[in-house]
């Protein structure tokens, strides 16, 4: 196991670590809220209402703090053009394997849970993503 640099920040990486943990309980304790989610659970549990106004308010603000830190690291060292070229290669293929891989499938879940479509998969993936579907998306 390697070390660190001298220079590395625990501490904004446990915040890291502590705010995409927050992120995933959330997002999983949103199928079980009071209110309707992508996908709901019909066993609700009351107390999450209030879990979710105490963090609403900070916890986006937590994640652009911490990657803003990053950004700012990360920035000192390197030209402009750099840190963009560093930063598209880093983000771009998890943005495209979500917006490809990830998101339709959870999408047509939802469909089906809420019963807005009743075929499978592939029929679902084809009527979305169609050059028909598209303007519609934005209308």
């Amino acid at each position: 196991m390697s070390t660190p640099p001298a220079n590395r920040r625990a501490d904004i990486d446990w915040i890291r670590v502590a705010a995409f943990g927050l992120l995933i309980i959330y997002h999983v304790g949103l199928v079980y809220a009071p209110w309707d989610w992508h996908v709901h659970s019909r066993h609700t549990y009351e107390p999450l209402r209030y879990a979710a106004l105490v963090t609403n308010p900070w916890r986006l603000t937590l994640l652009f703090f911490v990657s803003g830190v990053a950004l700012r690291f990360m920035s000192r060292r390197r030209a402009p053009v750099e840190v963009l070229r560093a930063r598209l290669a880093r983000l771009a293929p998890p943005f495209f394997f979500g917006v490809l891989v990830l998101v339709p499938p959870q999408s047509w879940i939802e469909a089906m849970d809420k019963g807005t479509w009743t075929q499978g998969f592939g029929s679902w993936w084809l009527s979305q993503f169609s050059p028909q579907a598209l303007p519609a998306a934005y209308l």
